[in-house]
């Protein structure tokens, strides 16, 4: 009896740490970690290659866009070129025209003269544009890249560039100086995704930046679109220009006023456009209206452009008929012009305008004078 008592006990006991151990386990302990071994040793298992898709007929893959090399300045900048006749200032910001002034001439302050019409959020001459309204607003705010800050003429001819490249859009814009004369040389092109776009450049939306005074004196009148055409010279008032009209064929084309003009040589086959702008009021608060001209760039050949007096004899001596910009007249004008060389003579040995005209007054007296005494004496 004894032992079965003994043997159950036992049983029991055993029961009981089997039924512990299953419960009540303790966690395993945790292996240590394998030394990690060489990259090279790794055995990565090959990813499988991605399924290509295959063309569907009939439907062409998109051509990826053209991506351009960055070109562009750091910081915004004024850059300058001086000849010894002009002094012409930009903004790397968008490569915009800044000032242009006339060295030999004096406005009533006593500074040389201001070709670039100040409008206040207006256009500016030599702009870039191309026709997409996105193109152009990217145009005006990059930062173009410089050849040169700073440019003196003192003997040859130079050229300052304007480059600029981002993301799928470049642009460039050249101008050609000589060191002599108010003639420059107009290149420009732009791309976007490596097609080329139409670029156009205008001058305007006027031609210097007369006074109050200077308005009142007569003769006067406000800038306007002038161009010479198979038909003669023509003359736009600038409310009568419209929103855009083409002009072809023309030698020259441009924006005058009453003693400066801005005229362009486009380059064959001598297409150019004027529009008229809307203008901030004036000072008596009356609406004005500016006009433009304009034309076509991009391809071999440059655009000429004349900025300075409309002085004929000057002109005269440029070709391309730019002195029919001065309305001499028909039957008169070669009397005028004459008259007008004559003073020129006389002005450079006496060095004053005043006293030359005083001197040529005699002198066209005296020449009169003696043809009325001969007259004279032949009738008496």
């Amino acid at each position: 009896m004894e032992e079965k008592r003994l043997l159950l006990a036992v049983a029991l006991s055993l029961l009981v740490l089997t039924a512990y151990q299953l419960l009540f386990a303790p966690p395993p302990k945790p292996r240590p970690s394998p030394t990690p071994a060489a990259p090279a040793a790794l055995a990565l298992p090959a990813p499988s290659p991605s399924p290509v898709p295959r063309p569907r007929p009939g439907i062409a893959s998109p051509a990826p866009a053209a991506v351009a090399a960055q070109v562009a300045d750091d910081k915004e900048r004024r850059v300058e070129v001086q000849t010894p006749d002009v002094a012409v200032a930009f903004s790397n910001r968008g490569a915009r025209l800044l000032s242009w002034r006339l060295l030999h001439f004096a406005d009533p302050r006593g500074r040389p003269e201001e070709m670039v019409q100040a409008v206040v959020g207006g256009p500016r001459p030599l702009d870039l544009e191309t026709g997409d309204a996105a193109v152009d607003a990217r145009l005006k705010d990059a930062l173009f890249k410089p050849s040169a800050e700073s440019i003196v003429l003192p003997d040859g001819a130079s050229d300052l560039r304007f480059t600029y490249a981002e993301g799928d859009l470049e642009a460039e814009k050249t101008l050609h100086f000589e060191p002599q004369g108010y003639l420059v040389g107009v290149r420009a092109a732009a791309r976007k995704a490596g097609r080329d776009l139409p670029v156009r450049v205008f001058w305007g939306p006027g031609i210097g930046n007369p006074t109050p005074a200077e308005m009142e004196v007569q003769g006067y009148h406000a800038p306007q679109a002038v161009y010479l055409g198979s038909g003669g010279v023509e003359r736009v008032p600038a409310p009568k220009v419209g929103p855009t009209q083409t002009v072809s064929p023309v030698r020259w084309a441009g924006v005058e006023g009453t003693h400066f003009t801005a005229l362009w040589l486009p380059p064959p086959p001598g297409t150019a456009a004027l529009r008229g702008v809307a203008l901030p009021p004036g000072e008596d608060g009356k609406p004005r209206v500016g006009v433009q001209a304009g034309v076509a760039l991009g391809g071999e050949a440059p655009a000429m452009l004349y900025v300075g007096p409309k002085d004929y004899l000057m002109l005269s001596k440029l070709d391309h008929d730019l002195q029919r910009v001065v309305p001499v007249g028909d039957w008169i004008g070669p009397i005028v012009v004459a008259l007008m060389a004559l003073l020129r003579w006389v002005h450079d040995h006496v060095g004053n305008y005043g006293w030359s005209i005083v001197l040529l007054t005699v002198l066209i007296n005296l020449v009169i004078e003696s043809l009325r005494h001969y007259s004279f004496a032949n009738v008496v």
